[in-house]
């Protein structure tokens, strides 16, 4: 009997766990009352919407923005093998109630489907623990060849379902 218990209760306690990790992702926006089926028309958006630069994304009480993307000049001493920089501004604001971890690594930049190296040339990409409350701003950059659309994915750590958000990036 204590040993049927030992293989039964893991796989409780996975099911149990498994069933609490939904993440809430929504844009931020200002207060206004909606019906409750228009509610559920924009559920169903929100779950594949691609954002802009600008939007305001909040998951989990964590808000992320992508404020600015830019080409930039590269570093003098690190040549982009594609030939352009292409520098992200992102902050995060962390409304929740734990400490969050957010870095560089868990954005991942689209050209089509074929994804874009991170370029570490200049300042070092956003990456730090924020506390509850506080809010960390920060940049990555990409070695990118021309302009166009970019799509960039963000795979929070802090959810456990692990939820894309898209932004779509028009550089000109």
């Amino acid at each position: 009997m204590i040993k049927k218990l030992m293989y039964i209760a893991p796989m409780v306690l996975v099911l149990f766990l498994s069933a609490c990790g939904d993440t809430k992702v929504k844009k931020e926006e200002g207060d206004s009352s909606t019906k409750t089926e228009q509610k559920a028309e924009k559920k169903e958006k929100k779950k594949n919407k691609i954002y802009k630069v600008g939007e305001t994304v909040k998951v989990n009480g964590v808000k992320i923005t992508i404020t600015k993307a830019k080409i930039v000049k590269p570093d003098k001493n690190i040549k982009p093998q594609n030939g352009k920089v292409l520098q992200l501004n992102i902050t995060v604001k962390n409304s929740s109630k734990n400490k969050i971890y957010v870095d560089s690594s868990h954005f991942n930049l689209y050209k089509g489907d074929k994804s874009q190296d991170e370029y570490y040339g200049g300042k070092t990409p956003i990456s730090g623990d924020i506390n509850k409350g506080e809010k960390l701003s920060g940049i990555i950059k990409y070695d990118v060849s021309k302009n166009g659309t970019y799509k960039l994915i963000y795979t929070p750590t802090f959810s456990l379902d692990h939820k894309e958000i898209k932004w779509k990036i028009d550089v000109k």
